[in-house]
């Protein structure tokens, strides 16, 4: 067994998107000028025990954050979703929409 091989990183983390937007008045918190931080990440899992995942994070403050989530094959899901969605984001769409609230004091 060579360890360095076990802990070498591989490039698995891919961030699609990562910017602010226009956020309704109905978000229990927003960030100045009335916008939430979206955040698109994929994750491709390559250590045991890791599961992959593609993340949809929309956050109106550092405790008021919602996702939606799949696996990477499901990017046609998320296409889908993110074309139905209007701007600015609402919450309660968002709810309406299947996402949920995200609590991850690592994210």
């Amino acid at each position: 067994m060579i360890v360095r091989q076990l802990i070498r990183k591989q490039p698995r983390d891919f961030i699609w998107q990562d910017d602010f937007q226009y956020a309704k008045d109905d978000w229990p918190e927003n960030y100045p000028g009335n916008k939430v931080w979206v955040n698109i990440h994929e994750y491709r899992a390559t250590l045991a025990g890791d599961a992959s995942y593609l993340r949809l994070l929309i956050s109106g403050a550092h405790d008021c954050n919602l996702v939606w989530q799949t696996t990477p094959d499901g990017a046609h899901e998320l296409q889908r979703l993110l074309a139905s969605l209007t701007m600015p984001l609402s919450f309660k769409a968002l709810r309406d929409s299947g996402f949920s609230y995200f609590e991850d004091a690592d994210y």
